[in-house]
């Protein structure tokens, strides 16, 4: 969404006017460089540039900008553009860069923010938009969160262009769209929404746009902003929107019919609607038959129902209900919890708290700290709780078990929502045994049942849904099936 920034009044004729009305718009920037220099071999003609320093890049300056304003030859043609005798700017072929004439002076501050290059001709009302961006970035690398054994190897990275760069390159359609859009009154962030003319669905795409538009916020830093702001509308704990850096992941939702947003500054690219498959689903699964996904897909849901319930179902067997097992593991959970002071309930919350805490500590730490702290907080750590009796043995073997599991999950949002909502069922067991097990994971089925994204619903393809998504790997020919 467009905002409105300080304007720094219309372009004048006189440099020294627009050069004295910017640095009141840009006060206290000391990274601010306005140069005054005297074009044409014999200097007669005076020329202002703008431009931030570090955003842009001074050798482009120097060599395209500078130097031909040095030759006598340019003037004329620099005159004329600026005057607006010259039909377009590209007739007169001004320097060998992208440029735009412009006496919109919210453009202007918008384009030296962008770190492009602004040109002031003395005796001239309109300026000249130089496209001489030199933001460091980070090159294309393999994405940290997602390893991939098929596949390509590229990511994206935190600028938009090169992003939008590895989507076109993997798509050459002319119906694959785009429209970009500003967010964050003082970040000023560009956002760039891609679809596929003629497979994603219209009524949805002009949803989401209309959804991004009403955005207000100060900042967006990251896509989690834009994320959480759309999420929020939802109340649910569960993830409406997926996050990636693997450009072929993005590029098959795309292929699917769901929407992309790129963000500036980011690596991580949003899918629009995130349905609960395709969040079960690996990037892997797309190279391999059809079979073969559906048992890893089977195996994950297993590993995410386990992750969620086995602690409950300790707790309910514990505290509750024994007569559900065999009289021999009662015995042996019996026998192993004698000296242990605590209910199962209070027993489990204790483990699963260290182990909450170990795991962040090793996702904040360094890598090299991390492992460290993970095997002293895994081994030293648990076997002391354990010889101190605070837990037993097998409550222990269950928190690994859970532990393990979640990781099979290959998206961090909901991974991060079992976790959550293993607590959850642990307190309906110790309120209710396997009753209120049974109730609160009925609520949540109901609940994702009745969840709807985008025109979308949630379960998609396991229920129907009005609109649907299409085949990645070939027409449909009227079957709309993933």
């Amino acid at each position: 969404m467009r905002q409105t920034i300080i304007t720094m009044g219309k372009i004048h004729s006189e440099i020294s006017k627009n050069q004295k009305a910017l640095s009141e718009t840009f006060s206290d920037c000391a990274d601010l460089v306005m140069e005054t220099i005297s074009a044409g071999i014999t200097g007669q003609q005076e020329v202002l540039l703008v431009f931030f320093d570090g955003l842009s890049d001074k050798k482009f300056i120097s060599e395209y900008i500078i130097t031909p304003l040095l030759r006598e030859a340019l003037l004329p043609r620099l005159t004329e553009a600026l005057k607006g005798k010259a039909a377009t700017l590209e007739a007169g072929r001004v320097f060998a860069a992208r440029t735009q004439l412009t006496d919109d002076t919210d453009s202007v501050q918008e384009e030296i923010l962008l770190g492009n290059c602004i040109v002031f001709l003395e005796g001239c009302d309109k300026c000249l938009i130089v496209s001489a961006t030199g933001i460091p970035k980070r090159s294309i690398s393999e994405p940290e969160n997602k390893k991939n054994i098929r596949g390509p190897r590229d990511g994206f990275n935190e600028n938009l262009q090169d992003n939008t760069a590895l989507i076109r390159g993997k798509i050459r359609s002319p119906k694959l769209k785009t429209m970009t859009m500003t967010v964050g009154s003082v970040t000023r962030t560009k956002i760039c929404v891609f679809h596929i003319e003629g497979i994603a669905s219209e009524d949805m795409f002009d949803r989401i746009v209309e959804n991004l538009k009403e955005i207000d916020i100060k900042s967006v830093l990251a896509s989690g902003y834009i994320q959480n702001e759309l999420e929020q509308r939802q109340r649910t704990i569960f993830p409406q929107i997926e996050a990636t850096e693997r450009p072929d992941e993005a590029c098959a939702a795309l292929l699917q019919g769901r929407v992309i947003v790129v963000v500036d500054s980011t690596p991580f690219t949003l899918i629009i609607p995130g349905l609960f498959k395709s969040m079960l689903s690996s990037t892997e699964d797309y190279y391999e038959s059809g079979w073969k996904q559906n048992l890893f897909l089977t195996l994950r849901i297993f590993a995410m129902v386990f992750t969620a319930l086995l602690p409950a179902f300790y707790i309910a067997i514990v505290d509750y209900n024994p007569e559900f097992v065999s009289e021999k593991i009662i015995s042996f959970i019996t026998a192993s919890r004698r000296q242990v002071p605590f209910s199962a309930f209070f027993e489990l919350l204790l483990i699963e708290f260290i182990f909450e805490i170990i795991l962040e500590a090793g996702v904040r730490l360094p890598s090299k700290l991390a492992f460290t702290v993970g095997i002293v907080g895994t081994i030293v750590l648990g076997q002391a709780v354990a010889d101190a009796n605070f837990v037993n043995l097998t409550s222990v073997i269950i928190v690994a078990v859970t532990a393990v599991l979640v990781f099979v999950i290959p998206n961090y949002s909901v991974a991060l929502t079992v976790r959550i909502g293993k607590f959850i069922f642990m307190t309906a067991a110790y309120l209710a045994g396997f009753f209120g097990v049974a109730v609160a994971f009925l609520v949540t089925l109901t609940c994702i049942c009745d969840m709807e994204n985008f025109g979308i619903e949630y379960l998609y393809p396991f229920v129907d849904s009005v609109n649907k998504l299409h085949n990645i790997r070939r027409d449909d020919n009227g079957h709309d099936n993933l």
